[in-house]
């Protein structure tokens, strides 16, 4: 087998990889649904440690962003789109860069879609302050922040693995070495 491929390296150092959470209004759920706490376990597999703020991962007044309307999720490459999801990230990082006990970080935001779809990282925004936003109507198996944090570190999907983290369906618990290693170079990890 392909030893980039194993699934139970573990980094040889253990790194943090550090997000923030924040909620749009027209989310209509009060916290993350489980999402970060999958995601805790998984990485932890791995020798990475999640960092979130706020540490429960709830929607509250000092992480939730007054936005009514449903954001995009299809043509991303629209300049409309990429408008929308520039200013959200914008306002967002605004809202909660004096709140984060970190200097770096992820943005992931949970927030309700105009069109059917689960979660999605914007390439455009750029890898230096990723943008991933997370639907209420998410997988059963709890690893889109993951997945859409995969994206954020520049990985791709993994159509031929059922059970990896950058597959985009249901049923997903593995990471592989290379995705380990790269998630763990990610601008937003430190250690």
């Amino acid at each position: 087998m392909d030893a980039s491929k194993d699934t139970n390296f573990k980094n040889p150092k253990r790194i943090k990889i550090n997000i923030a959470c924040v909620y749009l209004s027209n989310y209509f759920l009060s916290d993350d649904q489980g999402e970060t706490n999958k995601a805790k376990k998984v990485l932890d597999e791995h020798n990475l440690q999640l960092e979130v703020w706020p540490p429960s991962a709830i929607k509250t007044p000092a992480n939730t962003l007054i936005y009514p309307e449903p954001v995009p999720h299809d043509a991303v490459e629209d300049s409309n789109n990429k408008a929308i999801y520039t200013d959200l990230l914008t306002r967002a990082r605004s809202l909660v860069s004096s709140k984060v006990p970190f200097s770096v970080f992820a943005t992931v935001v949970f927030g309700q879609f105009k069109h059917p779809g689960i979660g999605v990282t914007p390439p455009y925004v750029g890898l230096v302050t990723p943008l991933c936003i997370i639907s209420p109507n998410g997988n059963a198996d709890k690893m889109d922040v993951l997945h859409e944090l995969g994206h954020a570190s520049d990985l791709h999907h993994e159509m031929s693995y059922a059970k990896n983290f950058m597959n985009p369906t249901d049923g997903r618990s593995e990471m592989m070495k290379f995705q380990v290693e790269k998630m763990a170079k990610s601008w937003f990890a430190v250690g």
